[in-house]
């Protein structure tokens, strides 16, 4: 079962994913920052904010590779194929039918979009502004819906309470703490 972690920029995603990752799941990490680091490297690098719809070809690769790296269900992705047609319908791209097929075949399961948080920050990855992040955040939003997905909305929450939120939707029961004497 594959399961995606998606929002806009600056939503949590990454933190979200590190947490499952303490707690022993399996988890892809996000393709579009893989390749903005690796291309940031290189003299002439294919980024976002040179080359759109050649990044997006390469983030779609990068997110097939990772993809065949899972070993076991459940899975939680940072970022799923969905997310590159948000970005791609926002900037007017046309990725062609091969992307939907792509889409289909992944079988992902649920949807699991985070609400925005209160606070806001770029880096040397992330450069959109918080104008730019609400129309990225709604265009994803918009992908995954009219591809037809089960999307259930992760309320703006400490890191700990959205992936009890989130586990209990997929079915995963909540382990007591335990008690110190």
């Amino acid at each position: 079962m594959k399961y995606i972690i998606t929002g806009g920029p600056c939503t949590g995603k990454t933190t979200m994913i590190d947490e499952l990752r303490k707690k022993k799941f399996e988890c892809v990490l996000e393709a579009p920052r893989i390749i903005i680091e690796h291309e940031q490297k290189k003299k002439k690098g294919v980024l976002p904010w040179t080359d759109l719809k050649k990044f997006q070809k390469y983030v779609i690769r990068e997110q097939l590779r990772l993809e065949r790296t899972i070993k076991k269900t459940p899975v939680f992705l940072d970022r799923g194929l969905p997310d590159v047609l948000g970005y791609s319908n926002l900037a007017n791209i046309n990725l062609g039918d091969k992307i939907l097929h792509r889409i289909k075949k992944a079988n992902y399961t649920k949807v699991f979009f985070l609400e925005q948080l209160d606070i806001f920050h770029t880096d040397d990855v992330r450069k959109e502004s918080k104008e730019e992040a609400d129309k990225i955040h709604e265009a994803i939003f918009e992908a995954y819906e009219n591809l037809g997905f089960e999307i259930i909305k992760v309320p703006s929450l400490p890191v700990k309470e959205r992936v009890e939120f989130i586990l209990e939707k997929i079915g995963m029961p909540k382990v007591p703490s335990k008690k110190v004497k």
